[in-house]
């Protein structure tokens, strides 16, 4: 059953992408307050269309919390991946916020190594944000993956101290 058939009756409130999300499992806590809705999808989703999504449906639904959990193929999983998932993550680890603009991404084979223009890669590790985007990836695309965080600020500047001692 696809999203938007579970949902009919509020179909002006679905993107017609998540719409066409195939829904896998429905749970819910006892008291009904909270719904997550695990689906997989043809095309990796928007992270604002999902949260946008979830916030209208707790709204029509009346409860605490509506959760999307997407779920893709695990070829799917690239470099253009990780901005949205990064983005999901920012509920979770608020204080990702700004660290990733300008950010580059390299996926080679299991390994994903992020770049970062901050200096905040110590606090990021600290928060536990490269296991937190392993798990996601897992999660996500049923595939495992190594994140690794490294700050383009931090290395020259442990570089250019070596220079001078």
């Amino acid at each position: 059953m696809q999203i938007k058939e579970l949902f009919s009756e509020y179909i002006d409130l679905i993107p017609n992408s998540i719409g066409r999300g195939e829904i896998l499992k429905l749970q819910h806590t006892a008291d009904m307050k909270k719904l997550f809705v695990y689906a997989s999808f043809q095309q990796i989703q928007s992270s604002e269309f999902v949260t946008d999504f979830e916030k209208k449906l707790e709204k029509a639904l009346n409860i605490e919390s509506f959760l999307l959990l997407c779920r893709y193929a695990p070829n799917l999983f690239s470099e253009k991946a990780v901005p949205e998932l990064i983005d999901r993550l920012k509920r979770k680890i608020h204080l990702i916020n700004g660290h990733f603009h300008g950010a580059m991404y390299n996926l080679d084979g299991d390994r994903l190594t992020i770049a970062i223009k901050s200096s905040g890669r110590t606090l990021l590790v600290n928060a536990g944000f490269e296991i937190e985007l392993t798990k996601m990836i897992r999660d996500y695309f049923q595939r495992e993956v190594t994140v690794v965080l490294h700050s383009m600020n931090e290395e020259y500047h442990s570089e250019s101290t070596e220079d001078y001692q």
